[in-house]
Formats: C-alpha cells, structure tokens, sequence
C-alpha cells in the first residue's frame, strides 16, 4: 500500500532566498528500544533540521499538530547551526528553557494527524498537512536521502537519514478470532500478494531474526499466542497483529492453580465453564520484557 503525503516547505522554490528550517523527521509510536528522553520515557520526537548555510534563531518559532493553533508550543532562544539538528520531543510535557531538553505540549498520534512548523508569524514553513500518515512502531518518518518523503526503517535522530520507504504492508489476518476453546482450531494467516508473513508463539514481535515463516495453516489445540507481520520487497513491514487462543484446560492444569479447587469433585465438571466465563485481558511480550531488568513484573 502506498501512502500519498503532502509535505509542504518553504522557501525552496525561490531563486537566491534562504532555505527556512525544516522537520527532517519524527516518530511517534517510541516502544523504549530508541531515543529515550531525560527522564528515561519513551517520548513521541522531532527533528528540525536547517539547511541553510547561516545559522537561524529560533525563537518564537512554533511547532503544532493544530492547523489553527500554529504556535502552539513555541521555541525559547536556541539557535540552530549551518547543517545543524534540533530534537524536540513531542511528549506533552512542556518545557522550553533554552540550553535544556526541549519539551511539546503536545503528543502526537500514531494513526495520523497534522504537524507544523511556523514562524513566529505562524506563517507554515514546514509540515505535513492536512495530515501524515498511519505511523508504526520504531519507524520514524520524513525527507530521506534522495529528498523523497517516506517511512524510515532506521530512525537517525539527530543524524542525516537513510533511505525513505512510500510503501506500508498491509497487515496479516487470522482465520479464527482470539478466546477461549475446547477443542483444536485450524488456523490460518493470510496477507496481501506477495508478501511474506513471519510469526512467534513466545510473546516476542516477529522479525526476520526470530520470526517463524508462515507456509501452511496451523492446528491449534493448546493455548498459544500468536503475533504475525507481513513484509514485502521495499515496504515497510506491517503492523503487529496479535491474537490469543485460550484452552481452559490448560489453565485448570496450569502450576500454581489450587488442587483443593480444580480437583474437588463438586467442581470437576464445571471448573472449565467457569474459567471460559470469566473476561480476560492477554497481555503479549517476550519474557525478557515482562521479566527482565527492564520488565513491568
């Protein structure tokens, strides 16, 4: 899938004037595997570049992901060298003391929305408008190498960028939907022609690296988690899609479970019903991410 982006600069078009800054790239889906900001948190980032052979000053300048609001986080005092780059992270958190970390008070959205560049006129001089595109995870966005507009698989924060990707894999689909069963299910993954789709069973996101290829469909008759993403040639790979099959019986026989319950003859023939009538969230991750170091547990 292609994505069509309208990117607007200005300046560049004007024999002999200066070339205004420019947002070179951003990323707004930060899984934590990247640039962090100082406080350690995954923020939403920008970058602005100035391709001028003069430094500007900044101040007063506004970045917004509101058409209307062009200013509505401004630029303190900071001066962007020749060739130079400026992160900003796009976090909310609002902070704009010159020779610090500089803050938005704004995030941005992973599915698409407008983002600017102004002068201190709030006249745009940089931006994707009416909006960008949908956004994936760890993959920043912007002017590549060969002055196209596109995804980057290797965000370059701070640093001159690679080469820029138009297209966008769509995601895989899976035969049977996620929940609960009592007997094996045959799944099957499908995608658009063409492309590959690699999957993992252990919680972890599927990678050429660690992801199985899909070739057939799959019997399922035990609890298992799958997490599938489509590539093709010179796209960005899809989105994660993630979906859980969930047997009561093995949670019934699952270590920890209390004997004096799942044993007792009164509840024998019901303990099963009960666990399928209960909600349940699945939450997905390597083991490494839910106990590690870094883990949430």
């Amino acid at each position: 899938m292609s994505v069509l982006v309208h990117f607007f600069v200005a300046g560049l078009l004007i024999a002999g004037a200066s070339a205004a800054p420019i947002i070179s790239e951003f990323l707004t889906i930060n899984s934590g595997e990247g640039l962090l900001d100082q406080d350690g948190d995954s923020s939403d980032w920008v970058e602005i570049y100035n391709p001028d052979a003069v430094e500007v000053d900044l101040a007063g300048y506004g970045l917004s992901d509101d058409e209307d609001r062009p200013l509505r986080w401004q630029f303190p005092a900071v001066t962007l060298e020749p060739g130079g780059y400026l992160i900003v992270f796009a976090s909310g958190k609002s902070r704009d003391i010159p020779g610090m970390e500089l803050h938005t008070n704004f995030s941005l959205d992973g599915d698409g929305e407008y983002l600017g560049l102004s002068d201190p006129d709030g006249v745009l001089i940089s931006g994707f408008d009416p909006e960008y595109p949908e956004q994936q995870r760890d993959t920043s966005f912007g002017v590549g190498s060969g002055g196209n507009i596109g995804y980057l698989l290797e965000p370059t924060p701070g640093g001159v960028n690679g080469e820029a990707l138009v297209s966008l894999t769509e995601a895989p689909n899976f035969s049977v939907a996620h929940g609960y069963f009592n007997q094996a299910v045959v799944l099957e993954i499908t995608a658009e022609p063409g492309s590959q789709i690699l999957y993992t069973t252990d919680g972890s996101v599927p990678t050429r690296l660690n992801g199985r290829v899909y070739k057939e469909p799959i019997e399922v008759g035990s609890t298992t988690i799958f997490r599938a993403v489509a590539t093709l040639p010179d796209a960005v790979p899809s989105a994660v899609v993630t979906s859980s099959y969930i047997f009561p019986a093995d949670i019934k026989n699952q270590a920890g479970m209390s004997q004096l319950v799942v044993a007792a003859p009164e509840y024998e023939d019901e303990i099963e019903e009960a666990i399928a009538a209960l909600p349940a969230i699945s939450l997905a991750m390597s083991e490494a991410r839910f106990l590690g170091p870094d883990g949430i547990y």
